[in-house]
This record gives structure tokens, C-alpha cells and sequence, in this order.
């Protein structure tokens, strides 16, 4: 294990761990591999870094004068960025075609850090987990899965192919989509998703001002409050709509329909489509908005999680209640 204390950085090889404590984190960067990446958002000023499980390659934690903290294997062939379809199918070529040692190599890494932190996390086929931040986040993945839980702010998520999903989330989400599974709850002011073919499950508490899916030939259910006003605008070459049970077909000249209280407040849904299908229902009315938990004991220590998986139970609920209107 080497460190550098000029730069403030360490680096922990591969059997190694390491935890790291360090003050004036402003942004955090990640990019790994595969393992897994559990961040934290606290009222404690001090940041708190725990690496272990490493496997192939180095993983190093500097921290810059300006205070990012980056968390990455420094001798991976490329940095980790996905955009799409073209950039997902490059990088998988690129990490598993050429090098065995990279396409192995591993960390887990649990991180504490205050609230306000900006966070960006590019992981490749690993879990990541982010709960408590306020300042937004992007979350990135190839065939991993990601969950964020209780985030405020702006959150950009990109999959090719993993499961990404929003709970309790507070702010604007954007969403770009292969073929995974998407699922979003929360009192989010609005969304924009753009996907291939995967499915796509969003339930809206509150008043998001428009709730934008464009998606080639995939599904997407989604669930707004029982006294939400919703305007519906769908155009699709091969597509239906249905609300509430009623089911329309979509028109060479597109959809448009409103429904709910004239007094109540306002959601734009608006799908665009090849071929798919858009499943809207009312909640009902004693249902309640998800409270955020305010405290970071209450999402629990990174630590002692288990690792990310789908949650089933969410989706299914969602799923049927569209089916039994």
C-alpha cells in the first residue's frame, strides 16, 4: 500500500484495504469496474473512505486542492463513461476484449460524505447505491445495477443494459436507457427518458411538471396522485394508451386526452414511441408520498447493506395496479 501526503493521495493494491478520513470534500468521482459502491450523505463534515475486497487492479483515492475526490483503478485501458448504446457496446468491447486483468479486476468501496457533495459514479457491471446527497447526482452503468435512494436535486442516470432505479426522489431526473429496467418514485418536479426497449415504471407523488418518455419500442406504466389534472399527449406508429382500465388506440395523427379535477394540480405526460405501450393509473386516495429519511442511520450503514438488488415487491405493485383498472 503507498501513499502520497503532497498530493493527498493513497493507492491500495490488490488483498490490501484501506480506511481514509478527510475533511473539505466539495465532488466525488468514481470510476471502478465491478465490486461495489455504496455512498452516503451525512451532517458530518468528515468524509469517510473504505476500500477493500480489491481484486486485478489498483484502486486509487486522491484528493485535489479543489477539493474532488476521485476514486478509480489508474491503470484501466479507459475511463468509464457511459452516453448510450454505441458508447456501451464500445466500452464492453474495450474492457472485456482486450484485457482479462481489467475485465476482473474489482474493489468495494464505502463512502461517507456530507450531504452537499456532488457525486458521479461510473461503474460498469458492479452495485452502486447513493442515499442522503442534496446537490443531485450522476449515476452511470453498463450491466450493473444502480440504486439511489432519498437524493435531492438533479439526478442523471445512463444504463445500457442494468437495472437503475430512483426511490423518494426529490428533483429533476434524466434517464437515457438501452434496454434496462427503469423505475422511479418520489415527488420528482420532472422527467426525461429516452430508452430503446426496456421497461419503465414511474410513480409520481406530487405535481412533476411533465413526465417525458420517448422510447423505441418499449413499455412504460406509470401511477399519478388521485387528484392530479393529467394531460396526455402520445404519438406512436404502433401503440396504445390506457388510463384508468380505458384503453385507446393511438391515432396516424397522435393522442390527446385529459382527465381529473379541473382545480387540481397539473401533470404532463407526454410518449413517444415506435411500438409501446403507456399504462397510466390514479393512486388511491389515502395513499401517501414515501417520506425521505432525514437522518443517514435511517438508510443504514453502507457498511452492513446487502448488496443492491431489484426490488420485485415495487415493481409488482406498480405493474398491478395498472392491470386491475
Amino acid at each position: 500500500m503507498s501513499e502520497t501526503f503532497g498530493d493527498r493521495s493513497w493507492t491500495i493494491r490488490p488483498g490490501e484495504s484501506k480506511v481514509i478520513e478527510l475533511d473539505d470534500v466539495a465532488r466525488l468521482k468514481v470510476d471502478l469496474v465491478r465490486g461495489r459502491v455504496d455512498v452516503v450523505g451525512s451532517d458530518d463534515p468528515v468524509t469517510r473512505v473504505e476500500v477493500s475486497n480489491v481484486q486485478g487492479l489498483d484502486v486509487r483515492v486522491s484528493l485535489n486542492e479543489d477539493g474532488r475526490l476521485k476514486i478509480d483503478h489508474p491503470d484501466a485501458n479507459k475511463t468509464i463513461n457511459v452516453h448510450g448504446m454505441r458508447d456501451g457496446l464500445g466500452l464492453l468491447r474495450g474492457m472485456f476484449g482486450k484485457s482479462d486483468r481489467d475485465a476482473l479486476c474489482s474493489a468495494d468501496v464505502s463512502i461517507v460524505v456530507p450531504r452537499e457533495v456532488k457525486a458521479k459514479i461510473n461503474m460498469v457491471r458492479g452495485d452502486t447505491l447513493v442515499s442522503g446527497l442534496t446537490a443531485g447526482a450522476k449515476l452511470d452503468t453498463v450491466s450493473g445495477t444502480v440504486l439511489s435512494d432519498s437524493l435531492v436535486g438533479e439526478l442523471k442516470l445512463d444504463t445500457v443494459s442494468g437495472r437503475v432505479e430512483a426511490r423518494n426522489h426529490r428533483g429533476a431526473i434524466d434517464v437515457d436507457s438501452v434496454n434496462g429496467e427503469v423505475v422511479l418514485s418520489g415527488e420528482y418536479s420532472k422527467v426525461d427518458l429516452n430508452s430503446v426497449s426496456g421497461a419503465t415504471y414511474l410513480d409520481a407523488f406530487g405535481a412533476p411538471s411533465k413526465l417525458a418518455l420517448n422510447v423505441v419500442s418499449g413499455n412504460a406504466i406509470v401511477r399519478v396522485d388521485a387528484d392530479a389534472h393529467t394531460v396526455y399527449k402520445a404519438d406512436a406508429m404502433f401503440g396504445s394508451v390506457s388510463v384508468d382500465g380505458h384503453k385507446f388506440k393511438v391515432p396516424k395523427s397522435g393522442f390527446k386526452y385529459e382527465d381529473g379535477p379541473e382545480d387540481g394540480p397539473c401533470v404532463d405526460i407526454r410518449f413517444n414511441a415506435v411500438s409501446g405501450s403507456l399504462k397510466v393509473v390514479h393512486r388511491a386516495a389515502d395513499d401517501e408520498a414515501p417520506v425521505a429519511a432525514d437522518d443517514p442511520a435511517d438508510v443504514g450503514d453502507p457498511a452492513d447493506t446487502d448488496p443492491v438488488v431489484a426490488d420485485p415487491a415495487e415493481t409488482a405493485n406498480l405493474a398491478e395496479a395498472a392491470e386491475g383498472r
